[in-house]
Parts: structure tokens; C-alpha cells; sequence
């Protein structure tokens, strides 16, 4: 939709049903197991299926997990943490897929700006 704004001939260009077709093609059929598309249930339409048909964006989304974990203190002897005190541990997922198939996975306690 923003592309439609920069000019009248990108305007043209967005509403091209062939181009949706092929961008629906080079997505889903790739990271399908079935291989077809079902263009059917969206209206007939590639640009609604490219809309609201869920993806996995290859080939430059990287997918961020935060998980946080609140975690029991153990009170012995030789616990320094004081009473009250909440001991929280938050990990971070990175995934990162191509469009060949393959994922790069990391697990972490550094956040990504650190």
C-alpha cells in the first residue's frame, strides 16, 4: 500500500495480480509440505492471500524469543541474597531462516543491543 503512494506508475504496479501470484508462488510453495497453494479460500485473490496468510519471513527476519523465568531461592547457609529478594533469569531465542531451509539458532542471556 505504501508503494501505491510514490507514483502513479508504482501505483500500477501494485495492483498487478500476476506479480502477487508469483511472490505467493516463491513463498508458500517453498516452506509448504502439501505444494499447493489454496488460493480459493482467500477470495481468488494473491494480494489478500499475501495480506493475511501467515509466513515465515526468510532471508532477513530474525525472530526474537524472551523468555523470563522467576526462580525459588534456595535459603542455607551460605545463601548472601536477602529475604524478599525475586531471582530472575531471562533468556533470549534468535532464529533466523533461509530460504534454502536451513536455520541459524542461538540461545542466550545477552539481549541483542548489548
Amino acid at each position: 500500500a505504501n508503494l501505491a503512494l510514490v507514483s502513479p506508475h508504482w501505483s500500477k504496479f501494485t495492483r498487478c495480480e500476476e506479480l502477487y501470484k508469483s511472490l505467493c508462488q516463491r513463498i508458500y510453495l517453498n516452506q509448504s509440505k502439501r505444494k499447493v497453494l489454496h488460493v480459493h479460500k482467500f477470495g481468488n485473490s494473491y494480494r489478500r492471500m499475501l495480506e493475511l496468510r501467515p509466513r515465515i519471513r526468510v532471508g532477513g527476519g530474525l525472530y526474537v524469543l524472551q523468555y523470563k523465568e522467576v526462580k525459588k531461592i534456595q535459603r542455607d547457609m551460605w545463601t548472601d541474597i536477602p529475604v524478599g529478594a525475586v531471582l530472575e533469569s531471562i533468556y533470549y531465542r534468535y532464529l533466523y531462516f533461509f530460504e534454502d531451509g536451513r536455520v541459524m539458532y542461538a540461545l542466550t542471556h545477552a539481549h541483542l543491543m548489548e
